[in-house]
């Protein structure tokens, strides 16, 4: 088949996939997970019954549960490739093998909060694959979040109330069936910011070189996340669709 595309008959299905962490952090790896299948950082669930009756403690976003992502080491395997370490990563066992009719969309809810000390950042990367590349075969798209001395930004936007904001990639079909990819900021589900993805971090190729057919899902990476950032995150999800 031309360009190894498969007739639609053929395709196998998009898998969606949730993550609230109300019973585990099962589809995150961390420097815990040895080999070429476990990564960097660390990741630990916070039940509600360990928080203090505190006004700023952190409250799940649903349920009675979320996840802290800090930076750490790398295992063995990563160690002299990332000296400095990473932040954790969702695992490779959600990775599909298809682009949905309607594309897809992968997100994450993150908690900000503008009152963090200045000089606290973390990167967020989504990745996506490009199915005509051999192992590893990831492209990654970026958004700098930074606690400056004028405020806290997420990309360009400037957020101003702490709370719980949906970080959200959305990957759709372009003009000749070109990959098109949107980050996009909300909160209570309405859109706060959004930015367009023109180039991919590290290769340094442009989001639309990419032919839909040929690319599909991958996962979450915190880049990097500031020493002594806890950084809590829920409801995690890959979907068909916008």
């Amino acid at each position: 088949m031309l360009g190894g595309q498969l007739p639609p008959r053929c395709l196998p299905e998009f898998e969606n996939w949730r993550q609230s962490f109300e019973d585990d952090t099962a589809g995150w790896v961390t420097s815990a997970d040895p080999g070429p299948t476990g990564w960097c950082g660390e990741i630990e669930r916070i039940n509600i019954s360990d928080l203090m009756c505190e006004a700023d403690e952190i409250r799940p976003l649903s349920g009675d549960n979320h996840a802290i992502v800090r930076h750490g080491q790398c295992n063995d395997f990563f160690s002299e490739t990332f000296p400095d370490g990473s932040g954790p990563a969702s695992s490779l066992r959600l990775l599909n093998e298809s682009f949905p009719e309607g594309g897809f969309t992968s997100s994450v809810n993150i908690y900000l909060d503008p009152g963090w000390a200045e000089g606290a950042e973390f990167g967020y990367a989504d990745a996506f694959q490009d199915l005509d590349a051999e192992f590893p075969n990831f492209r990654y798209l970026f958004i700098p979040v930074a606690r400056t001395e004028t405020g806290l930004f997420v990309g360009e936007f400037q957020v101003t109330e702490a709370g719980w904001y949906t970080f959200s990639t959305v990957y759709s079909s372009g003009k000749g069936n070109h990959l098109s990819a949107e980050f996009v900021l909300s909160r209570h589900d309405w859109p706060l910011y959004s930015q367009s993805h023109d180039v991919t971090l590290l290769s340094e190729e442009p989001v639309d070189s990419f032919k839909t057919h040929n690319t599909s899902s991958a996962y979450i990476w915190f880049v990097y996340i500031s020493p002594g950032l806890d950084l809590a995150i829920d409801e995690e999800q890959m979907r068909a669709g916008r």
